[in-house]
């Protein structure tokens, strides 16, 4: 190889390795994650077919370094309801910030033992190790951030010029996903009360912040929804940030620093707005429902207005395939296990996920 092709060569692969970077392609594509869990989903709900189902989700835990921790929830009630060795997925999902109180929101649980046997494990220096593992992988600047911001959103909203306010406020939650990414799950963790105090952290928790303002009684954590709400209800304030955020958010997803399901929630919600006369916030923004449909994603508190939507299921389940969504048919059968065997599939604000 001649002095001239080897400086070509190593141009063309520091080029490529810039180019790279300028995309920000992360290590794990996190859309192949969903799409496994999608897989495992449909394989029990509409197949019927356990062992396809935990393969699929056993794929998805063991391929990628970060697991949602509701998936690992649901893969452990349905090994546990199929007879199949269940408790591993419990035991990983402390690392990831699952405790016992969670597992006692599920119903299918609660008579197997595993709550008391996670009980006692939480009190081994074994467990405080992974307790410690999990803290220190919260970017705690950034959920003290948010708390804040959530608070002024509570107190801006119910003034004249919230439309103005909520603009900044998303500018700066923009600078804030580039610099941090998307404050969810994987960047600030799964919600907790004391998370401040168990940290040992100067900064104060949420319950004590709004202590200052009586008026804010009701804002605090949601600890049963293994997940984070705060950002979720400042995007639903905006009305319109589907359409500000839409290409940050797919890469956030990419990341796996957002669930498609989340995604999925912000749109419908400016569906909703859209239909709501003389929206200001809305005078720019596409006509998502009437083009593309919707996601029917939330409970049925939210989605009331989403439901009122004309929008075929076929169109609908054609929008959530698009992004590694399960179709309406295996929503409806989780629903269906919910009632009759005491499963909990729903989490997040309010049941997005």
């Amino acid at each position: 190889m001649t002095k001239i092709h080897i400086i070509t060569l190593s141009l063309l692969i520091s080029s490529l390795s810039l180019f790279a970077q300028n995309q920000e392609i992360p290590s794990e594509d996190y859309w192949k994650y969903h799409e496994l869990i999608c897989k495992a989903e449909t394989a029990f709900f509409l197949e019927y077919n356990e062992d396809s189902c935990l393969y699929y989700y056993n794929l998805a835990f063991k391929t990628f370094s970060f697991n949602y921790v509701h998936d690992l929830v649901n893969a452990a009630q349905i090994a546990c309801y199929s007879k199949k060795e269940y408790k591993s997925y419990i035991y990983k999902g402390l690392k990831f910030g699952l405790k016992s109180s969670h597992l006692k929101k599920v119903p299918i649980l609660t008579t197997t033992g595993i709550i008391s046997e996670i009980e006692n494990y939480e009190k081994t220096p074994e467990y405080l190790k992974i307790r410690q593992k999990y803290l220190s992988g919260i970017n705690f600047e950034y959920l003290s951030w948010i708390y804040n911001l959530g608070i002024e959103d509570q107190i801006e909203q119910k003034k004249s010029n919230y439309a103005v306010y909520s603009l900044n406020y998303i500018n700066s939650l923009i600078s804030k996903i580039k610099q941090n990414g998307f404050p969810s799950n994987k960047t600030i963790g799964i919600e907790c009360k004391n998370i401040f105090a168990e940290a040992k952290r100067e900064e104060t928790d949420l319950h004590k912040r709004t202590g200052s303002y009586p008026q804010l009684d009701y804002y605090k954590t949601d600890d049963d929804i293994l997940s984070q709400h705060f950002i979720m209800v400042l995007l639903h304030h905006r009305g319109c940030s589907y359409t500000e955020l839409k290409d940050i958010l797919l890469g956030e997803i990419a990341k796996g620093n957002l669930h498609p399901r989340e995604f999925g929630f912000i749109y419908d919600r400016q569906c909703q707005y859209e239909l709501k006369a003389n929206n200001s916030f809305h005078a720019n923004c596409p006509k998502l429902a009437k083009e593309n449909g919707v996601f029917r994603i939330g409970s049925t508190l939210i989605s009331n207005t989403i439901d009122s939507i004309e929008c075929s299921q076929s169109k609908v389940n054609a929008l959530r395939a698009k992004y590694s969504i399960v179709p309406l048919e295996v929503d409806k059968m989780k629903k269906v296990y919910e009632k009759q065997y005491g499963f909990k599939f729903f989490w997040g604000f309010w049941d997005c996920l």
